[in-house]
């Protein structure tokens, strides 16, 4: 009898969990054609190499939703991600933007500052500040 692997004892349940929250299930070849894999490439790692780590429309879409003053084009966001370093301290950036930690734009105060650490001391996207809607964004790294 062969002995249990990472796919049955980790993925699948994990799958299986993130389905039972309401979260899609995306096959490997339409993730891989969403992220921008070379199909053409010979090897793994040639076909990976133009790919995004995200879906990038779907990003893109959820971050209109949430911000609904959100300016930047398709793809902004993708590529401030993208220019994070790929070491101990972009993964802290990273984790900084997804907690909503990250300095934000208040164009109602005119003003950019940075959050106090939790998610209720922002004002939440389309929240009104002296009669206008807020507008937060991610400071990407040049």
């Amino acid at each position: 009898m062969p002995s249990p692997g990472e796919q049955k004892t980790v993925q699948a349940r994990i799958l299986k969990y993130a389905q039972e929250l309401g979260w899609s299930y995306v096959p490997r070849a339409e993730a891989e054609m969403r992220r921008g894999f070379d199909p053409d490439g010979v090897t793994a790692e040639d076909c990976a190499r133009p790919a995004s780590l995200y879906f990038g429309d779907l990003l893109h879409a959820q971050v209109r939703a949430f911000n609904l003053k959100y300016k930047d084009a398709e793809g902004a966001l993708v590529g401030e991600f993208q220019r994070l370093n790929a070491d101990i301290a972009g993964n802290r950036d990273f984790l900084t933007c997804l907690r909503n930690q990250g300095k934000f734009f208040c164009a109602a105060e005119r003003r950019r500052g940075l959050a106090e650490g939790r998610f209720s001391n922002l004002p939440f996207p389309g929240q009104k500040q002296g009669g206008q809607e807020c507008q937060l964004t991610v400071e990407g790294k040049p």
